[in-house]
């Protein structure tokens, strides 16, 4: 009787680490930790596209201009001890707000670039590139405006997200820091690095 007892019972302790495992194997796939943020791969996001007219916009520039050529872009000097705002109305909205002392040297150029591209099944996915790659000594303010992008009226704002793609690991990871202004219809994010960003919806 003994044991038939301890038999059954580690029967029931093996049965629930295989459990364990099959469900964490499952949301490493799914879900992936990058220094303490979310990422997901591109699929399960529902991206944010760019309005019909705007994405015909940045690809007849692209067509007009070549493949290699910065179109639908501003580029600026920043001062350190003044900081400054890049982009705006000439890349649809999207913008950088860079704070005083946010780097070390006395000027730095920033490019604000915008992207329309596809990704996974979504077409025109708004997107915007901040030029060159770099990193901040502080958290810099990256906005991007709703009057530019194709989002349903029934769409909840408040779930929308913003995501930088991390080229080590080849996923999108969200940006837990953000703003929602709904009287001016922006959504910013608040980060300390340069890189491609994207908006939409997912975990």
């Amino acid at each position: 009787m003994k044991t038939r007892v301890v038999f059954a019972v580690f029967f029931v302790v093996v049965l629930s680490g295989l459990m364990l495992v099959s469900c964490s194997d499952e949301n490493v796939m799914s879900v992936a930790d990058v220094d303490g943020n979310l990422s997901v791969a591109a699929d399960q996001v529902q991206w944010a596209t760019w309005k019909p007219e705007i994405a015909n916009k940045i690809k007849n520039r692209i067509a007009q201009a070549g493949p290699l050529a910065k179109v639908v872009y501003e580029e600026k000097v920043i001062s350190r001890h003044e900081g400054g705002v890049v982009g705006g109305e000439a890349t649809f909205g999207c913008k950088v707000e860079v704070p005083a002392y946010a780097f070390n040297e006395e000027e730095r150029t920033i490019i604000a670039q915008v992207s329309c591209a596809d990704i996974e099944d979504t077409e025109n996915t708004a997107g915007i590139d901040f030029l060159p790659n770099q990193t901040f000594l502080k958290n810099v303010k990256i906005t991007v405006s709703f009057d530019f992008l194709n989002i349903d009226e029934d769409a909840d704002l408040s779930e929308l997200n913003g995501y930088w793609f991390d080229e080590v690991n080849e996923v999108w990871v969200r940006v837990e820091d953000k703003d929602i202004d709904f009287e001016n219809r922006t959504m910013s994010v608040f980060i300390d690095h340069f890189t491609r960003y994207g908006w939409g919806w997912g975990v």
